[in-house]
């Protein structure tokens, strides 16, 4: 009978040491997605910037047009 207990508890210990590995993997892959979003959004901001300063230009720019007429 005790040795049926140490079994299940040597089997529960492997189980759990599995489910700390899996889930060490699952949790570096998602910080790898995770960096790759925020590389993502970084790039966009930069270029929202850049369409944000140039749409301004062309609204200035169609404001004095309407001046003039």
């Amino acid at each position: 009978m005790e040795g049926i207990l140490y079994i299940a508890a040597l089997i529960a210990a492997v189980a759990f040491a599995v489910l700390v590995v899996f889930l060490g993997i699952t949790f570096m892959a998602v910080k790898r997605t995770m960096n790759s979003v925020a590389n993502t959004m970084d790039s966009m901001e930069k270029q929202l910037v850049g369409i944000t300063t140039e749409t301004t230009e062309l609204l200035k720019k169609t404001n004095v047009c309407r001046r003039c007429h």
